[in-house]
């Protein structure tokens, strides 16, 4: 367990240095001057206003003029320290911003994805005991329909039709209250659901064809009974890894959503850094969603380690 939890800490620094490094440079390859975009997207309103003497100024204010291994070594280092830097738009540090506002992602993606496991579960087994029968055709079909949608198209659509047409919810923010995370939550469910329910047929489909479950049918158990005793846990393998992709997903899937209903989280300032070229911020956003990843990444090999021991002794840990 020791040697496990010293490999995953040692491969998580590598993965956390690796994005930040390529989220950095892909930034600064990306067109248009960095000085000139945070000048035109923070203190000016107006391009023409825009002189050399305020390029400068802005240069010299983030020392953008250093060479770009430099800038991103003092970021690391004041990183390891617990200082991500100062956010360009926001005028303030990245640690309190990122405090600030991700408790509404991580709320709403917790709340998305434990209500995924309740409803796409159960329809994943539900399935396999009706297989090739209408129930199952149904629910194929709207898990191939909802995988295949878009979610800023799938949000539009549910803005329209609840907010617009019947107003029964709010288009977008938290005023109204609960009723502000049905449409939101409802988005990102529908997202996750189908592929959890596909894994969960697949993957007891493929156990009810084992030989041990073909014993235990013919010692007079019921299929029902024969999958509790026998099938579920066997079945869990595939389903908890697939849960731990998507409760990993929660943070950086978040963003089109939050965008498209204004929701108060990072995806706001995920996206507002991005136009920006506002490196801290977007920083330290790469930075809590790389790590929500390889959290979400542990805690599955810990859940796996206890329910199926022999996978950890057969092969080791996932990723």
């Amino acid at each position: 367990m020791a040697k496990y939890i010293v490999h995953r800490l040692y491969t998580a620094l590598i993965v956390l240095v690796a994005a930040t490094l390529l989220t950095f440079l892909v930034m600064q390859l990306t067109p248009g001057d960095t000085a000139y975009t945070i000048l035109t997207h923070t203190f000016m309103s107006s391009e023409d206003l825009v002189t050399e003497e305020d390029l400068q100024l802005i240069t010299d204010m983030y020392d953008l003029d250093r060479p770009l291994l430099v800038q991103y070594g003092d970021w690391l280092l004041q990183a390891l320290r617990g200082d991500l830097g100062t956010s360009y738009v926001y005028k303030k540090p990245v640690v309190y911003l990122l405090g600030l506002k991700l408790p509404y992602t991580f709320q709403l993606g917790l709340l998305a994805f434990s209500l995924s496991l309740l409803v796409a579960i159960p329809l994943g087994f539900l399935s396999t005991r009706y297989r090739n029968r209408f129930f199952d055709h149904l629910t194929r079909l709207g898990s191939i329909l909802c995988g295949s949608l878009p979610s800023f198209w799938l949000a539009l659509v549910l803005v329209m039709l609840f907010s617009v047409k019947l107003q029964w919810l709010p288009v977008s923010g938290m005023k109204a209250g609960w009723k502000s995370w049905i449409l939101p939550c409802l988005t990102q469910m529908l997202g996750m659901i189908p592929s959890i329910m596909r894994i969960t047929r697949t993957s007891m489909l493929e156990i009810m064809g084992e030989d041990y479950m073909t014993f235990a049918k013919a010692k007079g158990l019921s299929p029902m009974a024969a999958i509790r005793r026998h099938g579920i846990r066997n079945a869990m393998p595939p389903i908890i890894t697939m849960a731990g992709l998507q409760l990993g997903g929660i943070l950086g899937g978040t963003v089109v959503i939050e965008t498209v209903f204004s929701w108060p989280g990072i995806g706001a300032l995920l996206s507002s850094s991005i136009y920006a070229k506002d490196i801290p911020m977007l920083q330290g956003c790469i930075l809590v969603i790389t790590l929500g990843y390889i959290l979400s990444m542990v805690a599955m090999d810990l859940v796996l380690m206890y329910v199926c021991p022999q996978i950890m002794h057969d092969g080791g840990g996932h990723g």
